[in-house]
């Protein structure tokens, strides 16, 4: 964690997942080792849908109840070979990271070499699945049912060929990956500080947020710029988060009418020791002016942010490196009032 005079920090941790033992639930069958699953799937010509999840999660028990055990949603598994990744195996670091998995559940479609399809994570309804497998039996020119056969004797259609993109294929629609949505996840290593007479307060509220039923409240009070939020997408404090090769990092924010603020990125490692080729750096955005309202920000990496030398390491490369980041941050100009985020994510 980067520290400086004037600045608070809030440590926001997510989760990384792992490979969990041969199971079967809801009358599906369940893959655990994800490279006989690949085998499987490559034999086969059919894609691999994983489910990270961890079994202590609420959520993910009532998506097991309540999402896989639906006939349509099955009917529409079937396409797949269905693997199930647990949250709290030592095997799972290496798929969480390579995919960029930052929350359970998260569902993946890959490939059978491993190809990133589609993602989707966090709270999600019935409608919001099927809209998700709609969208990549498109992709994948499989077989997508919104109702059941009216018998059970009705012949399912055949599988079509998997079909591998090729460099004179359309460009893929472009990965979004929520890092943080609120809903689940709690907070952990909030520190108090800043300029004499500032306060600040940062807790995950019910009732305000954009998407879903939960967002980022911070309460604060700031004679000057100097109150800033940051958290890491891990439940352990010494790792870091791989975003290399995102495009761009969107995140929904109410400020009060009239209240600058600003985003920030904190570099893991040092110009002594980088980490995974990040050495250090504090990178901000210009400031943004609150509306009173919901707004998207999307933010372009790593055009948007420019390098903070009074705050941090200034012995790196000058470049924002993405491969092992620390923190996302906002910070809040002079004022008094209630700064809002919810719903945060990349874009590859």
């Amino acid at each position: 964690m980067i520290s400086g005079r004037g600045h608070n920090y809030l440590i926001i941790t997510l989760l990384l997942l792992a490979v969990f033992p041969a199971i079967s639930f809801c009358a599906l069958t369940w893959k655990t080792d994800i490279r006989m699953a690949l085998d499987e799937a490559s034999q086969k010509s059919r894609p691999v849908l994983v489910y990270f999840c961890n079994t202590k999660i609420e959520l993910c028990q009532q998506m097991e109840k309540e999402i896989f055990s639906d006939s349509l949603i099955q009917k529409n598994m079937e396409q797949y070979i269905c693997l199930r990744v647990d949250v709290q195996e030592d095997d799972a670091d290496k798929w969480t990271k390579k995919y960029s998995i930052f929350q359970a559940p998260t569902l993946l479609i890959i490939h059978s070499d491993g190809q990133r399809v589609g993602q989707v994570g966090g709270r999600k309804n019935k409608e919001q699945i099927m809209i998700f497998f709609k969208t990549n039996a498109s992709i994948l020119r499989l077989p997508y049912f919104d109702s059941l056969p009216v018998s059970a004797s009705t012949p399912m259609p055949p599988l079509p060929p998997l079909v591998i993109r090729s460099d004179s294929a359309p460009a893929p629609t472009p990965a979004v990956i929520n890092i943080y949505d609120f809903e689940t996840n709690r907070l952990r290593n909030l520190n108090a500080g800043g300029d004499k007479g500032s306060f600040c307060r940062v807790i995950i509220a019910a009732g305000a947020a954009k998407v879903g039923k939960k967002c980022l409240q911070m309460d604060y009070i700031c004679k000057g710029w100097g109150v800033v939020m940051t958290f890491t997408p891990s439940f352990r404090d010494k790792d870091f988060c791989d975003i290399s090769g995102a495009a761009s990092l969107r995140v929904w924010t109410k400020a009060p009418k009239g209240q600058m603020f600003s985003f920030k990125i904190d570099e893991g490692g040092t110009a002594q020791s980088p980490q995974n080729g990040s050495d250090g750096e504090c990178w901000y955005t210009r400031n943004f002016t609150g509306s009173g309202e919901w707004v998207e920000i999307v933010l372009r990496l790593p055009q948007d942010f420019k390098q903070h030398a009074a705050l941090c390491e200034t012995k790196g490369n000058k470049k924002l490196d993405l491969g092992a980041i620390f923190g996302f941050g906002v910070g809040i100009s002079e004022g008094r009032g209630t700064l809002y985020l919810d719903d945060i994510s990349i874009v590859k």
